[in-house]
C-alpha cells in the first residue's frame, strides 16, 4: 500500500513536470507568434509612412 502511495506520487510528479514543459513551451510559442504579428504591424506602418 504505502509502496504503490510512493510509486503514483513518483509519478505524478513526473506528468506535472512535462505538462510544465509543455506549457513553458507552448508559451514561447504564443509570444513568438505575437512579437512577429507585432513586427508586421510596425513594418506595413513604416511602408506606409515611406509612401506618404
Amino acid at each position: 500500500g504505502q509502496v504503490d502511495m510512493v510509486v503514483s506520487r513518483l509519478e505524478l510528479k513526473e506528468k506535472i513536470a512535462l505538462l510544465l514543459k509543455i506549457f513553458d513551451k507552448a508559451k514561447q510559442n504564443l509570444r513568438i507568434s505575437k512579437s512577429t504579428k507585432q513586427n508586421k504591424i510596425l513594418s506595413s506602418n513604416k511602408l506606409k509612412k515611406i509612401e506618404k
